[in-house]
């Protein structure tokens, strides 16, 4: 009777010990996960933080377009300062400081980087926003963002070379 009793009560005291382990090893695991999400956090947010003072300190006026509708997503202070734009106006015609003689060929090159994922340059004259010529070294190219699928933005970095010009042309 004592060893029914045993067989009994035995297993599933077993069984109740046995899962208590596994809670237990879930629950380490689960702190462990959590943590390193943290860490990978902290790191992801270090580096965003470091784009983003490169971006803005850059000498070179960066705007960052949708791959999809061409509109600007961003703009750093280069370009606030060089063309009087709003870092905070998203839907920005960036190509309202382009010189009209070279607003097909922007277009046109903007067109192939999307299609082909090549980075591509050019230069070109473009308006300040206190109506000076600026001529530029213009380069695009593609940032496919987390996926490698269709490109997510492009990049375009403009580069003042408007003294060079003066000079080559003096």
């Amino acid at each position: 009777h004592e060893l029914r009793v045993l067989e009994l009560f035995g297993d599933p005291a077993a069984l109740a010990i046995f899962n208590a382990g596994l809670v237990e090893r879930i629950q380490e695991q689960n702190e462990a996960l959590e943590e390193r999400v943290a860490e990978r956090t902290a790191e992801l947010q270090d580096v965003s933080q470091s784009v983003e003072a490169i971006l803005d300190n850059s000498s070179d006026a960066i705007i960052i377009l949708s791959a999809e509708t061409g509109r600007a997503e961003r703009i750093n202070r280069t370009a606030v300062r060089w063309f009087g734009m709003s870092p905070n106006d998203v839907q920005l015609n960036w190509r309202s400081f382009i010189a009209a003689e070279s607003q097909a060929a922007v277009s046109a090159c903007y067109a192939r980087v999307v299609a082909t994922g090549q980075p591509e340059r050019q230069e070109l004259e473009v308006r300040a926003a206190d109506g000076a010529v600026m001529y530029v070294d213009l380069a695009m190219t593609i940032d496919r963002g987390a996926g490698a699928g269709r490109p997510a933005r492009v990049i375009c970095s403009l580069r003042d070379i408007t003294v060079r010009k003066q000079a080559l042309s003096a």
